[in-house]
């Protein structure tokens, strides 16, 4: 199994792509996505050779949360993979970009189970070159809580340094310098996980079945790595029901019934500053110049505190391309989807965004008005020569204006606020 880790945006599901689309090995996908929308899923499952090889664990966090849940996609990938008849060559587990990889690597190294099922071949740390050096600033406040996008580092046994088209020589040496500050024996590699053609990507045997996994390296720069934050001799038991799930009653599904919780002993906890996510859904297509004003907009007042957002959309006028925007605070990329809309799938837009200071009744209420909507009776829109902008006219009522003529509502929904809080039974006990 591959760990593949990275900040927001740095380029995570790219590179499962690059993989899928690259290697001719059967590979199973774990994808953890923050937050209740998935967009990430979307995009991973056209390269895969099965739908069925890729599971979701949506709404938390992989290394706090939903910690349980990864054994529970394993499982299910090795149950699938033997009713089948094949096995997996390779599996990838994408943490969400504000994963901290410790606790997934403990409880990955500390279930009997999964060892004998499942090697860790690496810990694939992807690192964003323009931004890396913000993401690893320390809490000015000076809380004592872990810095993720310093820990994916630390943890990595293969660290690719993305984007580096958008730096030059000297920053890209300076990136390296940073990196090598905080691990200072993990491989480098220089990627452009984006370029159109693969010529950025590296070659899928420098990162796939490459046994770079070093417990000992780890244990170098944390001596009680393995140790478990449990006080009590008892043993803290998951039931797990497997079992009753898949309709087998085999040794390993007794085995994971009663399995030890792995707890990780931490001095630190997983708490990101007040980073939360808001999704939205919007029904039918969207106006596409209202929806780029509102996104010219919100980046240009909240580009700081937007660490990310992604979104699939249909746009009116070209209802049978599906678009896809993805964004690294105001760094913005946005086109069509090789597959399209089909037929009868619904156009739903799903958006997201991750930061700090979000408003979701704001944000709503912003693209609501960015859902197109027939106009009423007489009214016609027509779009100014030099700006491009939508203009609202009605010959009978000799009306011309800018506002939107009152129509009925756009059906919108938004989850909710989700923060990035640990919960508090997993925070470490006062001493």
């Amino acid at each position: 199994m591959t760990l593949i880790t990275g900040f927001l945006g740095a380029g995570k599901t790219t590179l499962v792509n690059h993989i899928l689309s690259a290697s001719t090995k059967r590979i199973g996908v774990i994808e953890n996505e923050f937050g209740e929308i998935n967009i990430d899923n979307s995009l991973v499952t056209a390269n895969l050779i099965a739908k069925e090889d890729i599971v979701s664990l949506e709404n938390g966090c992989a290394c706090c949360s939903l910690r349980k849940d990864v054994v529970r996609a394993l499982k299910y990938l090795d149950d699938r993979s033997k009713k089948e008849g094949y096995r997996f060559d390779a599996i990838l587990l994408e943490t969400t970009g504000l994963a901290d990889p410790a606790p997934i690597v403990f409880t990955f190294l500390s279930l009997p189970w999964i060892t004998r099922n499942f090697r860790l071949d690496s810990i694939l740390s992807v690192v964003d070159a323009k931004y890396v050096a913000k993401n690893i600033k320390v809490d000015p406040s000076g809380s004592c809580t872990v810095n993720e996008a310093a820990q994916q580092i630390a943890f990595g046994d293969l660290i690719l340094i993305n984007k580096i088209d958008s730096v030059d020589a000297d920053e890209l040496a300076c990136v390296k310098r940073t990196v090598r500050t905080i691990n200072r024996n993990a491989s480098l590699i220089d990627c452009q996980l984006n370029k159109e053609d693969g010529t950025g990507c590296p070659a899928v045997s420098q990162i796939i079945d490459v046994d770079s996994f070093s417990l000992e390296r780890i244990q170098e720069f944390d001596p009680t790595f393995m140790e478990s934050d449990s006080d009590n001799e008892e043993p803290d038991f998951i039931r797990y029901k497997h079992a009753e799930e898949v309709g087998s009653s085999s040794d390993e599904d007794d085995e994971l019934k009663e399995t030890r919780h792995p707890k990780r002993k931490r001095r630190i906890h997983h708490d990101n500053m007040g980073i939360c996510s808001v999704g939205v859904t919007a029904r039918g297509p969207l106006h596409e110049w209202r929806f780029n004003m509102f996104m010219k907009d919100f980046f240009s007042e909240r580009s700081e505190d937007i660490f990310r957002s992604k979104g699939i959309l249909c746009i009116k006028g070209r209802e049978k391309t599906k678009f896809v925007f993805q964004g690294v605070h105001d760094t913005l990329t946005y086109g069509p989807l090789p597959d399209p809309w089909r037929d009868d799938e619904e156009r739903i837009n799903k958006i997201v965004f991750i930061g700090k200071n979000l408003h979701r009744r704001e944000i709503t209420e912003a693209l609501r008005d960015c859902v197109w909507t027939p106009l009423p009776d007489g009214w016609v829109e027509y779009k100014e020569r030099r700006t491009g902008r939508p203009v609202y006219i009605n010959k009978e009522l000799r009306k011309y204006q800018y506002e939107i003529p009152s129509f009925a509502v756009a059906h919108v929904e938004v989850t909710s606020t989700i923060p990035t809080k640990q919960p508090d039974k997993l925070r470490p006990r006062p001493a």
